[in-house]
């Protein structure tokens, strides 16, 4: 198949496509938490972006993410959602744990709340997934139990941060054609 430049330029500035290519391959957890974390944070800019008149504005005010985040939630009612905010305000903790911590102690406790706040299905262009959160041990997985509980468990983040890019990615979309 052969795409056109501008079918290429399409994809190459898709969110799910820079997360398959930026996040999906990383080969380390930590990777996969910045590069996700960036990605989302890109959203929430650009979504913050079409509500403000002066956007170059809004570069200089160098915002955290968490900054952003109570930005964007303070929208327009229902915009986007507590429940959708309080996944993104965990993601935010995980990744600062990677970076504050070379072995971060709450890592788990805050991937497995990650986990557990996600629906336990999501759509992501139009694909309905259900969301394994059995991220605990396993007697029944022998030997290889707390290598399956973590891949189980890495499966399951890497999937919700992608719904996140796919839930922010819709909403930035329709809230420049409803506005």
């Amino acid at each position: 198949m052969n795409l056109t430049i501008e079918q290429w330029e399409e994809l190459e500035n898709n969110p799910l496509w820079k997360f398959f290519i930026d996040v999906e391959t990383e080969s380390s957890l930590l990777g996969s938490t910045l590069k996700g974390h960036l990605l989302i944070e890109e959203l929430m800019t650009e979504l913050l972006s079409k509500t403000f008149i002066k956007r170059s504005r809004l570069k200089e005010a160098k915002l955290s993410f968490h900054q952003k985040l109570k930005l964007v939630l303070a929208l327009d009612s229902g915009l986007v959602s507590d429940d959708l905010g309080a996944i993104l305000t965990t993601l935010n903790k995980i990744r600062n744990d990677f970076a504050h911590e070379i072995e971060p102690l709450k890592l788990d406790d805050n991937l497995t709340r990650f986990i557990k706040q996600l629906p336990k299905v999501i759509v992501i262009n139009n694909k309905v997934i259900e969301i394994n959160r059995n991220v605990e041990l396993n007697a029944s997985d022998g030997m290889n139990a707390e290598f399956l509980a973590k891949k189980r468990m890495e499966t399951a983040y890497i999937q919700g941060m992608k719904w996140c890019v796919s839930e922010l990615f819709n909403i930035t979309n329709d809230y420049g054609v409803n506005r």
